[in-house]
Order: C-alpha cells, then structure tokens, then sequence
C-alpha cells in the first residue's frame, strides 16, 4: 500500500512538472517603448498585454523613459510557445508571437522611422523579426 501511495506521488510530481513546462518556465519578459504622434516618447501611458490564447490582461503604466514591462511570472496562466500576445495602447496595437527560445519580445509602438531602438533590458540583443515591427531578445552567453 506504501510502495502504491509513492508511486502516485511520483505520478502526480511528474505531471505537474511536465504542465509546468508547458507555460513559460523561465523568466519571459514583454517591453517596449510609446512614442507620441510627434516621435518622442510617452510617461504615463497605460500598455495592455492580452494573451489571446487565455483571454487573460494585464496593464502597466510607462515610466519617465516611456518605457513598459510585462513578465511571464506575473501572469496566472503564462505563456506557451506559439501564444500570440496583443499588446495595445492608445497610439497603437501590434500583435507579436512567443518564441520561447528567446528571453522575451521588444515591441515599440507608435515608433517612427528613423528613431533607433534601444534594449530596455541590459545585457541582451535585439533580433528584428519584420522589419522591426518587433524584436526577440536574446540573452548574450557569459
């Protein structure tokens, strides 16, 4: 009876480990940038991000720098691989795709050409998917 109590434990362990790893099991960030209709940036903003897989919205303000951030672990549900993400303020909604092979998507919204787009995150690397409607991060090896 013992040896069959275990062995359910170990089952049950197993399984919410494997569900874990199905949302994000690391740390996944979401961020960017507003811009104003005159190119320069925006405090005081309120950003939404919706999993549109889940329904579920979470809002943040921009900071003095018009800089958001959104993270994975603040979120009930998580993300998967694949979720699609829209995220909106009044100047803008772009609707970015997770990759969970990189630490997280920059997106810039209301962005005019020519501004360069700086990491928000220290330490990592902007790649540019579409030309630049959003950017994947990639954590720099140590």
């Amino acid at each position: 009876m013992r040896v069959l109590f275990l062995g359910l434990i170990g089952i049950l362990l197993a399984c919410t480990i494997l569900c874990a790893a199905q949302c994000c099991v690391q740390p996944y960030v979401v961020c960017g940038h507003v811009y104003d209709d005159n190119g320069k940036v925006v405090k005081g903003v309120e950003v939404t991000l919706k999993n549109l897989r889940t329904g579920e919205v979470q809002r943040v303000l921009t900071n003095d720098k018009g800089e958001f951030l959104f993270e994975c672990l603040n979120f009930k549900q998580g993300f998967r691989d694949g979720d699609l993400l829209e995220v909106a303020c009044k100047y803008e909604t772009k609707v970015v795709k997770v990759d969970v092979q990189y630490a997280g998507i920059q997106v810039e919204l209301n962005k005019p050409s020519g501004v360069d787009v700086k990491p928000i995150i220290a330490g990592t690397i902007l790649i540019s998917v579409a030309g630049g409607l959003y950017f994947y991060i990639k954590r720099r090896r140590r």
